[in-house]
């Protein structure tokens, strides 16, 4: 193996030469290429590849090697392929390596045993890959733009045991709005890492796939599908041995500008067509912006069964959904987390700006959201459609402007999901959320199920809930059931806005169904179709009619009251008290009847 002299390393005292070794160098001199083994032997001169293949051929014999491609142009008319069973490293000198090429071939390229890059997912009968071929790609640049073909991927590699791109730069001119169009080109790998890549101006950016897939501080501008795509192993592909569907997936510190201007900036994907979830996927850290152009999804996961969205910035105009983490799903998703996320966005499409389905659980929390709606040809649909066996939304702060004469329909809603056996279990607490223009209601929780057996549990505490001037929401807190609800919390909420909170009602679920309910919010303000059972606290008004001497009063509460206050509301003609407190209802008695009606506040308590 041949030492490369004179190659610059930087060290806190300046740079020093470090002599690095490599199996065989691969360069150029005045219009040739050449290939050179460690001993100093030319084997190669102007290939279609540049004597790339060549050179990967040699060290292939050996099982492997490290390939040095100095730093000069390189236009190569062929495609390299990379054979299996081997071990091998492809590196430059940074920028100042360049391959550039105008036609449809890829640059690398390892599909073992395919005649087709469009069958991937399914290896012909008569070949099974080694799974132990490994590829490092390093410091190079690929320059495509001066290419005039569309549908061209630059660099794939799929089955192998472990593949990484690190410091690779893509340029492309973007012709092509379609798919088979993509820079870096993974899937079906054990381990893939995409790491400190830059990639210009491609229908797809980056996709990553391996049972262990990573794309970490990569910089991507100007894709029309999609931008960083991770994933594992996906159903229907082929597995090594010892291996099942699923996989982690990390996209984290990455930069994504005008990303996903027909499908995803970011997104864990895992197939669409799955009947059931797979694979965990991380999304951090990101930074995804649009500038000259809209985003249709910013963030997505497709069939993942459990996806954390953390510490994501994201700003500019997006048509679809903002945050989509299960698009697709099938069964199988256990959970799903958003949280610490900055999204500061113009939405111009007509559905629903985040999307949360079929999970057991999802959390949404410590969140700044700013929507502002534009361009809306209809009504939107909701800020937040909301599908899953158990909700946490808490501590987010929500602006949410919405363009004069639309309605936005639910901020939360319609949250759904509970059966008998599972029921559905929601708790919306601690967020601040400011409107300005209008809204159907604050929280809608509609349900088809009868809950004969187990009943669900809501809950909406402590938020508030301010609007701009002229701004109207229909109804702050809606329950649509066929069955009872067994437990619904609706306390210490902050309503600042005009009209009043006595317009707006908290309402209509089945005839028949029972709500059980523990609120501050007065029974006055309550329009049910249904019966309101109050859990432990109720206030109101009765009157003590002109000439009689009680009133009996219904407290609603589900228990009997322990603590009764009467005040009345104008100067009693005698001694006030409450005698027959009940199940159901408690008297209100006076020591001299009113020459005229009088009104006594009361307030019942458990």
């Amino acid at each position: 193996m041949q030492q490369l002299p004179y190659y610059p390393f930087p060290v806190r005292s300046g740079p020093v030469r470090r002599k690095l070794t490599y199996d065989v160098v691969v360069y150029t001199e005045d219009g040739h290429y050449f290939a050179e083994d460690a001993d100093g032997h030319i084997f190669c001169q102007d290939s279609p590849t540049n004597c790339m293949q060549e050179a990967v051929n040699y060290v292939a014999q050996f099982g492997g090697g490290r390939i040095y491609v100095r730093r000069g142009i390189y236009y190569p008319s062929n495609t390299t392929y990379l054979p299996d069973n081997v071990s091998i490293e492809i590196y430059g000198d940074g920028n100042e390596t360049v391959f550039k090429y105008n036609n449809t071939m890829l640059l690398f390229v390892f599909w073992p045993g395919l005649s087709s890059w469009m069958s991937y997912f399914n290896l012909p009968s008569s070949y099974t890959p080694s799974w132990n071929a490994v590829f490092r790609f390093r410091d190079f640049k690929v320059d495509r733009s001066q290419s005039g073909s569309n549908n061209a991927d630059i660099m794939d590699v799929v089955y192998a045991k472990y593949v990484e791109f690190n410091n690779v730069e893509v340029i492309d001119n973007f012709r092509t709005t379609g798919g088979g169009d993509a820079a870096i080109f993974l899937i079906n790998n054990i381990t893939a890492i995409v790491e400190k890549c830059r990639v210009y101006n491609k229908s797809y950016g980056i996709n990553v796939g391996g049972y262990l897939s990573i794309a970490k501080n990569n910089y991507v501008v100007n894709t029309y599908a999609e931008g960083i795509v991770a994933q594992g192993f996906t159903q229907g592909s082929t597995l090594p041995p010892g291996y099942s569907y699923g996989g982690l997936s990390i996209i984290e510190d990455n930069t994504c500008i005008d990303c996903g201007r027909g499908d995803e900036a970011i997104s864990i994907d895992y197939g669409g067509n799955s009947s059931n979830a797979y694979g965990v996927g991380i999304i951090r850290n990101n930074r995804i912006v649009t500038m000259n152009y809209t985003t249709n999804h910013m963030i997505t996961g497709v069939n993942v069964s459990k996806l954390i969205v953390e510490n994501n910035f994201m700003e500019g105009t997006t048509t679809a959904a903002v945050m989509a983490p299960t698009w697709n799903n099938g069964s199988g998703a256990l959970y799903a987390v958003f949280r610490n996320n900055y999204v500061n966005v113009t939405y111009s499409g007509t559905n629903d700006v985040l999307v949360a389905d079929n999970h057991d659980t999802f959390i949404f929390e410590n969140n700044r959201i700013n929507v502002t709606y534009s361009n809306i040809s209809s009504n939107p649909g909701d800020f937040f459609h909301i599908y899953n066996q158990k909700e946490f939304i808490r501590n987010n702060v929500i602006n949410i402007t919405i363009p004069s004469g639309y309605t936005l329909g639910d901020v939360f809603g319609p949250i759904s999901y509970g059966t008998d056996s599972n029921p559905t279990y929601i708790v919306v607490e601690h967020n601040n959320i400011y409107i300005n223009g209008s809204v159907t209601s604050i929280i809608n929780f509609t349900e088809n199920n009868s809950y004969s057996v187990s009943k669900p549990f809501v809950a909406f505490n402590s938020n508030t809930v301010n609007a701009a001037s002229g701004s109207t929401i229909d109804i702050l807190f809606r329950i649509v059931v066929n069955g009872n609800v067994e437990y619904s919390k609706i306390y210490d909420n902050l309503i600042n806005f005009t009209p009043s909170l006595s317009t707006i009602f908290t309402c209509c679920f089945a005839s028949g169904a029972v709500w059980y309910v523990d609120t501050d919010i007065p029974a006055s303000q309550f329009n049910s179709t249904g019966q309101v059972l109050f859990l432990k606290r109720n206030a109101g008004t009765a009157t003590i009619a002109s000439g009689a001497t009680s009133v009996t009063v219904n407290h609603g509460l589900a228990c009997t009251p322990s603590k009764v206050l009467i005040t009345p509301l104008a100067q009693p003609s005698g001694n006030l008290w409450v005698s027959n407190i009940t199940s159901t209802s408690f008297t209100i008695n006076i020591s001299t009847a009113p020459s005229a009606n009088l009104s006594v506040a009361w307030y019942a308590e458990c």
